[in-house]
């Protein structure tokens, strides 16, 4: 659960998030057009692998800090 005084943030960063997203799936259109369907397949794979090794990351370095330490945004 998210301590209550950081929800601000953490609903910020949510937001920015979900922009960055939205403005992702605008550029793939035209992106599309000019690399075809298996270039985009790639970025796709690329993107998705990508985020898979950030989330990793990020749950090792939370595991690895000690309890009593809050993570700040």
């Amino acid at each position: 659960m998210v301590p209550e005084e950081k929800r601000g943030a953490y609903l910020a960063v949510n937001g920015q998030v979900f922009t960055l997203g939205k403005w992702l799936a605008a550029l793939g259109v035209p992106l599309g057009a000019e690399i075809g369907g298996v270039g985009i397949g790639m970025v796709v794979a690329a993107l998705g692998i990508l985020a898979a090794v950030l989330s990793l990351r990020g749950l090792r370095q939370a595991h690895i800090r000690p309890a009593h330490v809050t993570a700040t945004l």
